[in-house]
């Protein structure tokens, strides 16, 4: 028995050194004999794995029926959120009410300004009483003006610009820092857009411009009824609809005016910048022709002068645009809506058959820088047959004269790129169907889409000459090719 008790701590300082020398997290409890169930104790990883009831033995009645080796954590997990997890809710929290909070100040100082301003324009002398309350349009822009004013935090950079004192007179008062406006002037800046829109020129000389577009730049892109466009100029009512196309007309033809008031090239070179972008942003605020025609001009002067790459978006917005304002379809071959949800219209129907033309040369304008564009880039173009069916535009003279085509001018089919390399071509329009009604703005487009269809078919119609069948493939469809621009 000494014997025996003389061995009881050394078995046991041995089975310590054993245990102390397996991992920490994971270690097998060896132990002949059977202890009794821990029911508080976590599950071993077999049962945890399989999500079955363990007894929670060493080892449990599981591992022993299936003879696997049960293993414990010796670490115990212990429920609810880790340390510091509130903690750092809290200050999430915390950040947040300051932000707003931060927001809130802002906006006060915000209301307090418009305050002041309605007050000093309520108390000042002369204003009538039906001018009393501010409109929707002079709130907004006394609110943007505000905003401007509480967020400039240090003068404007205008090492770029040129000397405000250099400007012509119409555009003294048009400086792009924001200020904010008094009185008179700021009556005059309300009735603006926005309120660094810069402000025309005089009306005798807007008018000049537009002769100097009719002159030089309207053959080209012949969408503008001169005699209508005229009498809109001189009708009070249509003339502010007609501002954005003025804009755009200054822009492109302002270096073309010998006018001293437009003053030096250097001058005239930042008031084209600056009206090109009022142009831009004024037409991408709301959708009509007039915004539409006013993108055509800005886009067709800038690929003139050399400058592709930046006209290339301003087309592909135009492109869209003709979309979502059913230019690209004939208006009787719009399709009746039977479908549950309905197209939002933009345009109202046409009043006259000039009017439709007009609409008619509008698209078909866009189809032709469209079609310039892809052409320089090698992208594919825009407008396909799946959106396109319009006819052709009519001879210049007709559509002056005004009298409605007797024989419509014929539909035009358009190139479709989803049908692949091997697709066919569209068919080319017959010849002397309505011949006499169709004028040069009709041929040039005609020859715009076959310079189209053969630089697609060279850029995009790969051929392996060591295949045969791709070969002849390759040559059927430059025979197709040749037939259309012979025909």
């Amino acid at each position: 028995m000494a014997a025996v008790e003389d061995d009881e701590p050394n078995s046991n300082s041995a089975g310590e050194d054993f245990v102390s020398s397996r991992p920490a997290k994971k270690r097998r409890h060896d132990t002949a004999l059977t202890e009794a169930a821990d029911p508080d104790g976590p599950a071993c990883q077999s049962c945890r794995r399989k999500k079955a009831k363990c007894t929670r033995r060493q080892p449990c009645s599981a591992c022993v029926r299936y003879n696997v080796e049960c293993l414990y954590d010796d670490r115990k997990n212990k429920p609810g959120l880790r340390t510091g997890a509130v903690e750092n809710l809290s200050q999430r929290v915390a950040t947040l009410e300051s932000m707003f909070l931060g927001q809130g100040v802002l906006w006060q100082q915000v209301f307090n300004q418009l305050s002041s301003l309605t007050s000093q324009e309520d108390s000042s002398p002369g204003r009538s009483s039906k001018d009393s309350g501010l409109s929707l349009q002079e709130c907004a822009s006394h609110l943007k003006s505000t905003l401007s004013t509480l967020a400039e935090s240090g003068p404007v950079a205008r090492s770029a610009e040129l000397d405000s004192s250099q400007w012509p007179e119409f555009l003294q008062n048009t400086d792009t820092r924001p200020t904010r406006p008094s009185g008179d002037a700021c009556k005059r800046c309300l009735a603006l857009p926005y309120q660094d829109s810069a402000s025309l020129p005089p009306t005798d000389l807007v008018d000049s411009l537009v002769d100097i577009y009719f002159a030089n730049l309207h053959p080209w892109i012949p969408m503008l009824h001169v005699r209508e466009f005229r009498e809109r100029m001189a009708d009070a009512a249509e003339r502010p609809r007609l501002r954005n196309i003025f804009q755009a007309i200054v822009s492109t033809c302002a270096r073309f005016s010998d006018d001293a008031r437009l003053g030096s090239p250097e001058t005239k070179a930042q008031m084209t910048k600056r009206y090109r972008q009022a142009v831009i942003v004024e037409s991408m605020e709301s959708f009509s022709v007039e915004n539409l025609q006013a993108l055509i001009i800005c886009a067709f002067d800038t690929i003139g002068s050399g400058r592709g790459p930046s006209a290339w978006s301003i087309v592909g917005s135009m492109t869209r645009t003709v979309e979502q304002l059913q230019l690209s379809v004939e208006e009787d071959q719009t399709p009746p809506a039977r479908a549950l949800i309905k197209r939002i219209a933009f345009l109202k129907p046409c009043k006259t058959w000039v009017e439709l033309e007009e609409r008619r040369r509008v698209f078909w304008n866009t189809f032709l820088l469209d079609r310039f564009c892809s052409i320089a880039t090698g992208w594919n173009f825009s407008l396909t047959s799946a959106d396109v069916k319009r006819r052709l535009p009519c001879e210049g003279a007709l559509w002056e004269a005004g009298h409605p085509l007797q024989t419509p001018t014929p539909y035009f089919g358009v190139a479709d790129p989803s049908s692949g390399t091997n697709g066919p071509l569209p068919a080319a329009r017959p010849e002397g169907e309505a011949q006499d009604s169709i004028g040069g703005f009709a041929y040039c487009i005609e020859a715009t889409e076959s310079l189209s269809l053969v630089t697609s078919f060279f850029l995009q119609q790969a051929v392996d000459v060591t295949k045969p069948q791709e070969v002849q493939m390759w040559l059927l469809k430059f025979k197709q090719l040749d037939l259309r621009l012979v025909q």
